[in-house]
């Protein structure tokens, strides 16, 4: 079950749900770990404040505590990632919310003009159980660069940005534009909706392969259930409903 969050919770004056935007910030770029000066840099703090948050998240158990100047997530801010600040809707409102979501999934891989495609969807969570008021609707989303003959992805991500006529704080944002773009069109502003990060999900899926559920509501479920035994790197993992 996903940890349901309040919006006036804060750590250490940071409003929590900006500590979970950069949790999932840093997983969504492969890491699991971050220094004081991303940390400073994406929540837009000043170092005394970076310093005081990074020694709260440590004694709330959400990091452990840093090695080398790199604070790694602990099992606590994995789940404060995934956690949801939505109040409990029907059962028909997450429906109405899936179905919208994947009409733009549809929408976004038939714009020629996106760099990006996305392969899958992937359901997970409360939404498969039986119950009538939920407080989420937890979505795992794999995307790839469209061309994948693009002999720079690197450059391309960055004219892409460019194009979009936005501001970026950093580098990385700017590198990323085209994923957090994609996340955003598929949200379309809907709270309920939290999307996970792909690998993430692979991984969820491996911690209890025979408690795991998910449904693959967009793509091919059979090469979304190989890329999680293979990620497992053996056979058995928990299967699609």
């Amino acid at each position: 079950m996903t940890l349901q969050i309040r919006s006036a919770d804060t750590i250490s004056r940071i409003p929590i749900k900006e500590v979970r935007r950069f949790f999932r910030h840093v997983v969504g770029w492969h890491h699991d770990s971050f220094d004081l000066q991303w940390l400073q840099d994406q929540l837009s703090l000043d170092e005394k404040s970076a310093i005081a948050l990074a020694l709260e998240l440590a004694a709330q158990g959400y990091v452990e505590p840093p090695q080398n100047g790199a604070y790694k997530l602990t099992d606590k801010g994995q789940e404060l990632m995934r956690a949801s600040a939505a109040g409990k809707v029907s059962r028909k409102a997450v429906e109405a919310a899936l179905a919208g979501l994947l009409e733009r999934a549809a929408q976004y891989n038939s714009d020629p003009d996106k760099i990006l495609t996305i392969d899958a969807v992937a359901v997970f969570g409360s939404f498969l159980s039986t119950k009538e008021k939920l407080g989420d609707l937890d979505v795992a989303v794999k995307c790839r660069d469209r061309n994948v003959n693009d002999p720079d992805h690197g450059k391309t991500a960055l004219a892409y940005a460019k194009r979009s006529g936005r501001r970026f704080g950093t580098f990385i944002d700017q590198l990323s534009w085209a994923n957090t773009e994609l996340c955003q069109i598929l949200k379309a502003r809907k709270r309920t909706i939290v999307i996970q990060v792909w690998h993430s999900f692979l991984d969820l899926a491996n911690i209890d392969p025979d408690h795991f559920h998910y449904k693959v509501v967009f793509g091919n479920s059979e090469e979304v259930g190989a890329e999680i035994r293979a990620r497992a790197g053996k056979k058995g993992s928990g299967g699609p409903d």
